[in-house]
């Protein structure tokens, strides 16, 4: 019991310290503001659960231990709640994303049987991926995450994302995906679920790019047991690359 205490304080803890709300305008990573309480906080002075606010892309999640509250990324609720180590209390959040909506993408998701699809985008644009999943299961978090291409562990801080909608219901459904780069460069991976594509900012179709950019690719093995099928099947403000390269010459 002490063990299970401390993997569910650890996972809190590096959730709720990595949650700095990024300006939608692309400017950088700001503090939130100062009329942000924390959960926790709000609790202790006396506010109803009900009326706790997170901020943006977090989920309020209470531990199923004590019944105290947290805000959290999706995908961690996703795993607190799917484990049973917490409840979902609710996904409203604090601030919206403008323009994402489910209106469809417009360009088809180009396919080859020959390659390595990379999705690549201009630094300090918007994006949008449509994707339909059959989902035979309870409805689950239709969470988008963007890591550094050589550390799977660090997430990409400039980079915005955004679900609509953030539940991804049982049956089929699509979901919408809103990417927003910021002013850097680089290599990484976009991660949906257990579902990962590699990803770059600042590369072009003329850009040399090889399989080993993407050292995570082939290990891909971590959620063996999801049930949902994804498909993107289409695209806006992204391109595609398909790499056959592995190894530099």
């Amino acid at each position: 019991m002490k063990t299970l205490h401390l993997a569910i304080t650890a996972i809190l803890i590096i959730s709720m310290s990595s949650m700095l709300i990024s300006n939608v305008e692309g400017h950088g990573v700001q503090s939130p503001p100062s009329t942000v309480i924390s959960p926790l906080r709000m609790l202790e002075d006396g506010y109803s659960i009900k009326d706790v606010k997170c901020n943006l892309g977090l989920w309020l999640v209470t531990k199923t231990e004590d019944g105290s509250p947290a805000c959290v990324r999706p995908d961690t609720a996703y795993i607190l709640i799917h484990r049973g180590w917490a409840k979902e209390v609710s996904q409203t959040s604090l601030y919206t994303i403008p323009t994402i909506s489910s209106t469809s993408c417009d360009v088809p998701y180009p396919k080859s049987n020959t390659g390595v699809a990379v999705l690549y985008m201009t630094p300090n644009s918007t994006g949008k991926i449509c994707a339909t999943y059959h989902n035979p299961d309870s409805p689950t978090p239709s969470s988008i995450s963007v890591f550094v291409a050589k550390d799977m562990q660090q997430q990409a801080g400039e980079i915005i994302t955004s679900t609509y909608p953030n539940v991804v219901p049982t049956g089929n459904s699509t979901i919408v995906y809103a990417i927003k780069t910021g002013s850097q460069a680089g290599l990484y991976g976009m991660s949906f679920f257990c579902e990962s594509i590699p990803f770059a900012v600042g590369y072009d179709n003329q850009s040399r790019i090889i399989l080993d950019d993407f050292p995570w690719l082939y290990k891909n093995d971590i959620c063996l047991s999801q049930t949902n099928v994804f498909q993107i099947t289409g695209l806006s403000g992204i391109h595609v690359k398909y790499v056959t390269q592995v190894h530099r010459g």
